[in-house]
């Protein structure tokens, strides 16, 4: 039986690191979508901090590189080293410690399809401008991606000035939350150790089942816990790490609420151009990032987004070799309520 530990100092330093990235522009046709869901109040957190903190969207939006996650911490650090540290300015300044060069693999990390070619873009530099061009075509992100690529450390350096400005209202906030983070913590263990990913499961998410067997080496699973991400879940395929949104055990009550906002995504997802085009890659099987790209000719960080919204509203999901499968019976069962109301 695999083991589930609750880390407190990781939950506090990905919540930290994942302010900015909430504060991305949402889609325009999602803002109703979102706006139903905090009706539920389960988004009050991270809603109220970006109310509260109301320059922080302009303050990002004039050094981001658009929708892109350039400095996630997952492609800075291995898990592993992750887990090794202590506080959020640790994290900070080992960082700042790494070389120019190391800090632009991860920002081409965060670009190609294959991590395997990153090497190649740094020995042909030429590559990069038309690997830029197929993240984005606004010429001021192309601008922001090409100039943060060139001069790594001071992209970084201007993030985290930013990042670290908001460092006491995240404090207050985290402060405000701590009992019910560990409340939740230590009842999330409890049905994790015994009934292990099950419990995710049961709670009405059975599209992830198998997506975890990637992790059926690891005997021991850390998990933790984010204010800042409440109603999701998330991990990283390339470790035994597991982040729970403080509300996730509430994820029914949030679907009936949105029943009717997802079927709309999801008649919007087949109406539009690449989505559908991925969708049906992947029911002819096409199961990869890399391939999937490859496909449709776009970044990777293009084909993560539309493959988030395909996520989200449960239209495909991850097997257990981390390929994409659609999900039939969610899809199936939209067009035939959408047909009985025709007929």
């Amino acid at each position: 039986m695999k083991k589930f530990v609750f880390s407190e100092k990781l939950s506090k330093i990905i919540d930290f690191y994942s302010i900015l990235s909430i504060c991305v522009d949402l889609d325009e046709n999602e803002t109703q979508f979102i706006e139903k869901i905090r009706e539920t109040g389960f988004l009050e957190v991270p809603f109220n901090f970006l109310d509260e903190n109301s320059n922080i969207k302009k303050q990002y939006a004039e050094i981001s590189c658009g929708n892109l996650d350039i400095f996630n911490l997952f492609n800075v650090f291995s898990f592993d080293e992750l887990l090794g540290f202590k506080t959020i300015e640790n994290v900070k300044d080992a960082m700042l410690s790494k070389s120019e060069d190391d800090l632009r693999k991860v920002i081409l990390k965060s670009l190609v399809s294959d991590e395997k070619n990153v090497c190649l873009y740094i020995q042909n530099p030429m590559k990069i401008i038309d690997l830029v061009d197929e993240c984005s075509s606004d010429d001021v992100v192309k601008s922001r991606l090409l100039g943060a690529i060139s001069k790594p450390l001071q992209a970084l350096t201007e993030y985290l000035d930013l990042l670290f400005s908001y460092r006491e209202s995240f404090e207050k906030v985290y402060k405000e939350n701590i009992d019910f983070i560990l409340k939740n913590a230590e009842k999330y263990g409890e049905n994790l150790n015994e009934l292990g990913f099950s419990y995710v499961y049961i709670l009405g998410e059975e599209f992830l089942k198998d997506t975890f067997n990637f992790m059926k080496d690891y005997e021991t699973i850390y998990f933790t816990v984010s204010i800042f991400s409440p109603i999701g879940i998330g991990f990283d395929n390339n470790s035994n790490f597991l982040m729970i949104g403080i509300y996730f055990d509430e994820i029914s009550k949030v679907k009936e609420h949105i029943k009717n906002e997802i079927k709309v995504l999801i008649f919007k997802n087949l109406g539009d151009e690449t989505r559908f085009k991925i969708f049906k890659a992947i029911l002819n099987g096409v199961g990869t990032n890399k391939e999937l790209a490859e496909l449709c000719r776009v970044a990777k960080p293009t084909i993560s987004y539309h493959i988030n919204q395909l996520i989200r509203v449960s239209m495909i999901a991850v097997d257990e070799d981390m390929k994409y499968f659609v999900n039939k019976d969610v899809v199936l069962s939209v067009l035939k309520e959408f047909m009985d109301e025709l007929n």
